[in-house]
C-alpha cells in the first residue's frame, strides 16, 4: 500500500483545488518560511480524522478554512481527499485496489448546520469508521507516520507513561485495546443493569404477598359498595321530593311577609337617601378642608426647606471665607519662601561663578607647569647622556665615585624635598581642619532645620490621617446609605411588580373556572352584553372577614352576575356552542334576596356574634338582591364555640360561618378543618392597593435616604476640601524638607571628602617624619663611600666635578618643579569639586523656585474659584429668603380658609344627627315586621338547606345529580319501603367500616406486578449470560495484547540499539519498561549514551542529540512495523550538515518499503529525494505547488550532454 495523491480545496492557504501526486521513494516539499509547506502535513492529519485543533496548528476548527486575502473572499468550507493504492500487501482490510478518504468541514451557519463530513470511497462514513480503518497501520490516532514541525524531540521529552501510544501502534494492539475498552464499557453497563434488575425484582417480590391480600379485599369491598350505593341513592331521591313539596308551601307565606317588609324598607331608604346627601356634602367639605390642610403643610415644608437651604449656603460661605483667608496666608508664606530661595540662588550663582573662574585659572597653571617639567626632563636627559659617556671612559675605576656622589646628592635632594613637602602638608592640614569645622557647623544647622521640618511633617501627617479617618467614616456611611437606597429601590420594584402581576391575574381571571374565563373574555371582546362580572369582583370587604365570606359563598363566588335573563341565556348559548363548560348566572331582574328568621337585636346579645354576612361586604346598590340572596341567610361568628351557642339557641335553623372558615349548616351539620387563608379572588384588589401603597411608602423612605445621602455628600465634600488643603501644606513642607535634606547631604559628602583628604595628609606627614630619622645614618654612610671613591678616582675628579655639579642643579630643579606641580594638582582637584558642588546647589535651588512658583499660581487660581462660589451662594441665599417670605403670606391666607370650612362642617353634622334619630324610629317599626319574615325565612332556609345537603351529599358520595340518579332506574321508594332501604344502608356502611382502608386499584396493580416480575426474571438470566461472555472476551484480548506488545517491544529495543549506533557512529541506547510485570500499562524509559559519553539523562542532551536520538527510535519502529508512508516536517532542522546526510541516507535505505515525504529546508535531504515539490505564494496568502522530478531532470540533463 502507498500514498498516490492528496487533493486540497479551501484548506488553510490552499484556496484553489490543488492535487499533489506522490510516487515511490522520497519526496521533498520545499519553500520559503510562511509559504504553506506544513499545511500539507496538517491536511493529512485532518483527513485521517484528527479532532484536536492544536495538533493541526489552530485555535478553532474554523481556522482550517481559507480565511480570505485582500483580493480573495473567504471560503465556507475546507475539503481534503487522500488517495491510497491498496494493491500488493493490503494493510487496510477493504476489498478495493484504490481507497479514497475525504473529509469536508463546513463552517456553522445561522441555522446551526455545519461541521465535519467523512466519505470513504465517495460514500458517507463515520469518524469511528475512518479511525478503525487505519488502526495498527501507523497512520491512525497516536501513530508515528506524521511527525510535525518541532515535534520530533517530544518523543524523548514525554513522560514514560505518555510514550506508550507509538509503541502500541507499532505492536498493532490499538485495535485490541479499542475492542477491550468497548467490552469493558459493555460489561460495566451489564453489571449496572443487573444491579438495577435485582433491585427492582427484590422490591416487586416483597410487594406481591400484600398486593394479593389487598386485591381480594378490594373485590369484597366493591360488592358491598354496590349494595350501599343502591340504597343510598334511592333514599336521597325520596327525601329530595318530599322536601320540595314542603318548600313550595312555605314559599307563599314567605312572599307575603317579604312584601310588607319591603314597604318599610322603602320608607327607611328615603330617609337614608336624605342622610346620604347631607353626608356627601359633609364629606366634600371635609375633603376640601383636608386638601387645604395638606397644601398648608406642603407650603410649611417648602418654607422650612428653603430656610434650611439658606442656612446651608451661609454655613458654606463661612467655610469658603475661612479657606480663602487660609489660602491668602499660604500665599504670603509661599511668596516669602520664594523670595528667600531667589536670594539663595543669587548667592549660589555667585559662588558657582567664582569656583568656575578659579578652576579655569588653576587649569592653565597646571598646563604651564607640565610644559616646564617636560623641558627640565629633556635637560636632565642630556646631562645624563654626557655623564654616561664620561663614566664609560673612566671605566670601572670611576664607577664607585660616581655612584657614591649620586647617592649622596639624591639623599640630600630627597631631604630637601621632604622638608618642603612637610611644610606644605602642615599648611594644608590646618586649612582642611578649618574647612571641616566650618562644614560641620553648617551641617549641624541643616540637620536642625530638617528635624524641625520632620516635626511639622508629622503634625501634617497626623492632621491628614484625622481627615482621612473622618472621610472614611463618612464614605462608609455613604456606602451604607447607598446600599439602603438600592435595597429600597429593589423593594419598590418588587412591590410594583407584585401589583402588576396581580393586575394581570385579575385581568386574565386567574383561578376562575374555564367557563367563567370564556364568558368574561367574550364580554371583553364585545361578543356578549349585560355581563356585570363574577360575584367576587362585585364586593369588597375588610381583610378580617375574607375567609368567612369565601366559606359562606363557596362555589357561588365564581357565579356570574348579569343584567337580565336575556344576558344569561346568551352566555349559556355561547358556552354550549364552544363546549366551554357550565356556569351559574345571577340575573339582577330575577334574583330575590333572602333573610334569616332571627332579629339582629337578639343576635347581638350572643357572645362572638359578628353580623349577617351581606352586611359585612360593600357593593353597588343595584346588586343588593344578588348579594342578599348569596349571603343574606348566613351569620358570621368569632369562632366555632360562639357559633355553636348561637346555633343551639335557634334550634340549628341558622347557617353560621366563623371567621376562620368553620361552617354550621342549617339542620345541625358541621363542616370544617384547615382552610387556605384566601383564594385570592376576594383579596386581589386589596392586595394590589396594598402593594401600590407599600411602593409609595417605600418611595418616601427612599427620598428620606436620598436627603441623608445628600447631606453625607456635602459633609464629605467639606472634609475633602480640608484634606486637600492639609495635603498641600504637607507637600510644601515636604518640598522644603527635601531641599534642606539635599543641602545636608551635599555638606555631609563634602565633609566626608575633606575628612578623607585630611587622613591622607596626616599619613603623608607620618611617612616624611619616619624618613627624616633614617636620613643621618644614610648620609654618614654615603660620605664614607664617597671619600673612598674620591681617593680611587682622583685623576678624574676635575672632569667629573663640573658635570656632577650641573647634574645636581638639574635634579634640584626637577624636584622643585615636581613639588610645585603636585601642589597645583591638589588645588585644581579641590577647585573642581567646589565648582561642581556649587553648580549642583544652584540647579537644585532653581528647581525649588520653579516648584514654589507653580504652587503659588495654583493656590491663587483656587482662591479665585472660591470667591466666585461665594458670590453665587450669596445670590442664591437672597432668592431663597424672598421665596420664604412669599410662602409665609400664602400660609396665613390658607389658614383663614380652613377655619371657614370647619364652621360649615359643624352645621352639617347637626343636620345629619336629626335625620339619624328619625331613621332609628322607623327601624324599630321594621323590626316587628322582620320578626315574622325571619321566622318564615328560617323555615324556608332550613328546608332549602336540607334539600341542598341531600343534593350535595349525593354528588360528593356518588358524583350524581338528582336527574342522573333517577336515570339509573332504581325502584322508587314509598313511606313503607323507605325504612327497609335505610336499614340496608346502615348495614352496608357498617360492613365497609369493618373492612377499613381499601385499595381498589390493588386488583390491577397485583396483575401488573406479577407480569412485570416474570418479565424481569427472563431479563436477568440474559444479562448473566452476557456478563460471562464479555468477561471471556476481555481475558482473551488482554492475553493477545500482552504477548504482542512484549514481542514487539523487544524487537524495537534491539533495532533502537543498532540504529542508534549506525546514526551516531557508536555509543549505545536502550529501552526499558517501568513495570515489566504489567506490560499493558507500563511506562517506557529511554536511555542513550552518545559516543564517548556515559548513559545520561535525556534533558542533558543537546537539541541536535535529542532530535537525532528520536530519529533513531523512529527508524527502529519502522523496521518492526513499516508504515505505508511517512510525512516528516523539518525533523532534521536541529542536525548539523553531516548528520543531515546520515539521516537522508537512512531514509533512502528504507524508501523501498515506505514512502518518505520530507518537508525541509536542508540541502542534504533535498539531494537524497527523487522529486521536489516547491510551495510558493505567487499571490499573497494563497499557496501554489511547483513540481520537479529529479530522475526525469537527470535524464534530460544527460541527453543534453
Amino acid at each position: 500500500m502507498r500514498l498516490k495523491s492528496l487533493e486540497l480545496v479551501g484548506f488553510k492557504s490552499f484556496a484553489d483545488r490543488t492535487v499533489i501526486d506522490f510516487g515511490d521513494g522520497m519526496t521533498a516539499i520545499i519553500g520559503p518560511n510562511g509559504s504553506g509547506k506544513s499545511n500539507i502535513s496538517d491536511a493529512v492529519r485532518f483527513v485521517l480524522g484528527e479532532v484536536s485543533v492544536k495538533n493541526i496548528r489552530g485555535d478553532r476548527m474554523e481556522d482550517v478554512v481559507f480565511g480570505g486575502t485582500d483580493k480573495r473572499r473567504a471560503m465556507n468550507f475546507a475539503e481534503v481527499t487522500l488517495v491510497l493504492d491498496n494493491t500488493g500487501e493490503q494493510r487496510i482490510d477493504l476489498d478495493y485496489d484504490e481507497i479514497t478518504v475525504t473529509r469536508r468541514y463546513t463552517k456553522a451557519s445561522d441555522d446551526g448546520a455545519g461541521g465535519s463530513e467523512y466519505l470513504l470511497n465517495r460514500r458517507p462514513a463515520r469518524l469511528k469508521d475512518i479511525q478503525s480503518l487505519f488502526m495498527n497501520t501507523g497512520l491512525g490516532k497516536g501513530g508515528y507516520s506524521i511527525i510535525g514541525q518541532g515535534r520530533v524531540a517530544e518523543i524523548l521529552s514525554q513522560r514514560s507513561s505518555e510514550r506508550r501510544g507509538i509503541f502500541e501502534e507499532a505492536a498493532g494492539i490499538a485495535r485490541y485495546r479499542s475492542q477491550k475498552e468497548d467490552s469493558e464499557r459493555k460489561l460495566e453497563a451489564v453489571g449496572g443493569n443487573l444491579d438495577r434488575v435485582g433491585d427492582i425484582m427484590g422490591e416487586l417480590e416483597s410487594r406481591l404477598p400484600q398486593l394479593r391480600i389487598d386485591a381480594e379485599k378490594a373485590r369484597k369491598y366493591l360488592d358491598i359498595y354496590e349494595k350501599k350505593k343502591r340504597a343510598g341513592i334511592s333514599l336521597a331521591l325520596y327525601d329530595i321530593v318530599a322536601l320540595k313539596e314542603k318548600a313550595d308551601e312555605c314559599e307563599g307565606l314567605w312572599t307575603a311577609a317579604k312584601h310588607r317588609l319591603d314597604i318599610a324598607d322603602d320608607n327607611i331608604s328615603a330617609l337614608e337617601q336624605r342622610t346620604d346627601a347631607v353626608y356627601l356634602t359633609l364629606q366634600q367639605l371635609k375633603a376640601e378642608s383636608d386638601r387645604k390642610s395638606r397644601e398648608l403643610r406642603e407650603i410649611e415644608e417648602k418654607r422650612q426647606k428653603l430656610e434650611g437651604d439658606v442656612r446651608v449656603l451661609e454655613n458654606e460661605n463661612e467655610h469658603i471665607k475661612e479657606s480663602i483667608q487660609k489660602a491668602k496666608t499660604e500665599a504670603v508664606i509661599r511668596r516669602r519662601a520664594l523670595s528667600e530661595l531667589e536670594e539663595k540662588a543669587e548667592e549660589q550663582k555667585k559662588t558657582a561663578d567664582e569656583a568656575d573662574a578659579l578652576e579655569k585659572l588653576l587649569s592653565d597653571e597646571v598646563n604651564r607647569s607640565s610644559e616646564a617639567g617636560e623641558k627640565l626632563s629633556e635637560t636632565a636627559a642630556e646631562l645624563e647622556k654626557q655623564h654616561n659617556d664620561l663614566w664609560d671612559k673612566s671605566e670601572r675605576a670611576k664607577a664607585k665615585a660616581r655612584d657614591a656622589e649620586i647617592a649622596l646628592s639624591a639623599l640630600e635632594a630627597d631631604r630637601r624635598n621632604r622638608s618642603e613637602l612637610k611644610t606644605r602638608a602642615l599648611e594644608q592640614e590646618k586649612a582642611l581642619e578649618d574647612e571641616i569645622k566650618l562644614l560641620k557647623d553648617r551641617a549641624d544647622r541643616s540637620e536642625k532645620s530638617v528635624a524641625e521640618l520632620d516635626e511639622r511633617l508629622k503634625s501634617a501627617d497626623s492632621a491628614i490621617s484625622g481627615f482621612e479617618a473622618e472621610l472614611g467614616k463618612v464614605e462608609s456611611e455613604k456606602a451604607a446609605l447607598s446600599d439602603a437606597l438600592s435595597q429600597k429601590k429593589l423593594e419598590i420594584n418588587s412591590a410594583l411588580q407584585r401589583a402588576d402581576a396581580l393586575k394581570r391575574m385579575e385581568e386574565l381571571f386567574e383561578g376562575y373556572n374555564a367557563s367563567v374565563k370564556a364568558v368574561m373574555s367574550a364580554a371583553g371582546r364585545g361578543e356578549l352584553s349585560g355581563i356585570c362580572g363574577p360575584l367576587s369582583r362585585l364586593i369588597t370587604l375588610k381583610p378580617r372577614y375574607t375567609v368567612a365570606i369565601e366559606t359562606a359563598l363557596g362555589a357561588n363566588i365564581q357565579n356570574i352576575v348579569v343584567e337580565d335573563e336575556d344576558a344569561a341565556k346568551a352566555a349559556i348559548a355561547l358556552l354550549k356552542a364552544r363546549n366551554a363548560g357550565r356556569a351559574t348566572f345571577y340575573p339582577i331582574t330575577t334574583m330575590s334576596g333572602g333573610g334569616i328568621s332571627a332579629r339582629e337585636e337578639d343576635l347581638k346579645k350572643y357572645k362572638g356574634y359578628v353580623g349577617i354576612a351581606d352586611t359585612l361586604v360593600d357593593f353597588e346598590e343595584k346588586y343588593r338582591s344578588v348579594i342578599n340572596y348569596a349571603l343574606g341567610r348566613t351569620l358570621v361568628a368569632e369562632d366555632i364555640d360562639c357559633a355553636s351557642e348561637i346555633a343551639r339557641a335557634y334550634g340549628y335553623r341558622l347557617r353560621i360561618v366563623t371567621l376562620d372558615g368553620q361552617l354550621i349548616n342549617a339542620g345541625g351539620s358541621y363542616t370544617g378543618g384547615s382552610v387556605k387563608r384566601d383564594s385570592g379572588m376576594l383579596t386581589r384588589s386589596r392586595d394590589i392597593d396594598k402593594a401600590e401603597k407599600q411602593a409609595v411608602a417605600l418611595e418616601i423612605e427612599a427620598d428620606a435616604i436620598k436627603v441623608r445621602l445628600k447631606e453625607n455628600e456635602d459633609a464629605a465634600g467639606k472634609i475633602k476640601e480640608d484634606l486637600l488643603s492639609a495635603r498641600k501644606d504637607r507637600e510644601l513642607l515636604s518640598t522644603l524638607r527635601s531641599a534642606e535634606n539635599t543641602q545636608l547631604e551635599v555638606l555631609k559628602n563634602q565633609y566626608a571628602s575633606d575628612g578623607q583628604r585630611l587622613s591622607a595628609q596626616k599619613e603623608e606627614l607620618r611617612k616624611i617624619t619616619e624618613s627624616e630619622s633614617e636620613y643621618e645614618e644614610r648620609r654618614i654612610e654615603g660620605e664614607k663611600s664617597l671619600k673612598a671613591a674620591e681617593e680611587e678616582t682622583a685623576k678624574f675628579a676635575e672632569s667629573l666635578s663640573g658635570l656632577e655639579e650641573r647634574k645636581s642643579v638639574s635634579a634640584r630643579d626637577i624636584s622643585a618643579q615636581g613639588r610645585s606641580h603636585s601642589a597645583l594638582l591638589v588645588k585644581f582637584t579641590a577647585a573642581q569639586k567646589d565648582a561642581e558642588s556649587a553648580r549642583r546647589d544652584f540647579d537644585f535651588t532653581l528647581s525649588s523656585i520653579k516648584a514654589a512658583k507653580d504652587k503659588l499660581e495654583s493656590g491663587e487660581a483656587e482662591m479665585l474659584e472660591r470667591e466666585k462660589k461665594l458670590i453665587e451662594n450669596d445670590n442664591q441665599a437672597s432668592l431663597d429668603k424672598t421665596e420664604t417670605e412669599r410662602l409665609k403670606e400664602l400660609a396665613r391666607t390658607m389658614d383663614e380658609e380652613i377655619k371657614t370650612s370647619d364652621t360649615s362642617i359643624s352645621e352639617g353634622e347637626k343636620q345629619s344627627g336629626e335625620l339619624s334619630a328619625e331613621i332609628k324610629n322607623r327601624l324599630r317599626e321594621r323590626e316587628q315586621l322582620y320578626g315574622e319574615y325571619a321566622r318564615l325565612d328560617a323555615r324556608r332556609g332550613t328546608i332549602q338547606t336540607d334539600r341542598e345537603k341531600l343534593v350535595t351529599s349525593l354528588w360528593e358520595e356518588y358524583e350524581l345529580t338528582p336527574d342522573s340518579a333517577a336515570e339509573l332506574g332504581y325502584p322508587p321508594l314509598d313511606a313503607k319501603s323507605r325504612a327497609a332501604a335505610a336499614s340496608e344502608l346502615s348495614q352496608t356502611r357498617a360492613k365497609l367500616r369493618e373492612l377499613g382502608d381499601v385499595n381498589v386499584g390493588a386488583i390491577d396493580e397485583c396483575r401488573e406486578v406479577e407480569e412485570r416480575f416474570g418479565f424481569l426474571q427472563k431479563q436477568r438470566d440474559d444479562l448473566i449470560k452476557s456478563r460471562e461472555e464479555l468477561t471471556r472476551i476481555i481475558v482473551r484480548l488482554e492475553g493477545e495484547m500482552r504477548s504482542r506488545f512484549v514481542a514487539v517491544f523487544e524487537a524495537i529495543n534491539e533495532n533502537f540499539r543498532s540504529t542508534f549506533r549506525e546514526l551516531f557512529g557508536g555509543g549505545d541506547a536502550s529501552l526499558s519498561m517501568t513495570d515489566p510485570t504489567d506490560p499493558l500499562s507500563t511506562g517506557i524509559e529511554i536511555e542513550v549514551a552518545p559516543p564517548g559519553k556515559l548513559f545520561r539523562t535525556l534533558s542533558l542532551l543537546s537539541g541536535g542529540e535529542q532530535a537525532f536520538a528520536a530519529i533513531a527510535l523512529f527508524f527502529a519502529i519502522l523496521k518492526v512495523n513499516p508504515t505505508p508512508f511517512c510525512i516528516l516536517d523539518e525533523i532534521e532542522a536541529a542536525l548539523d550538515d553531516v548528520n543531515v546526510v546520515r539521516f537522508a541516507d537512512y531514509c533512502r535505505r528504507y524508501s523501498e518499503n515506505t514512502q518518505f515525504i520530507a518537508i525541509t529546508h536542508r540541502r542534504g535531504t533535498m539531494e537524497a529525494c527523487d522529486r521536489l515539490y516547491g510551495v510558493t505564494m505567487i499571490e499573497k496568502g494563497i499557496s501554489r505547488i511547483l513540481t520537479l522530478d529529479i530522475n526525469e531532470a537527470e535524464k534530460r540533463i544527460g541527453k543534453l550532454k
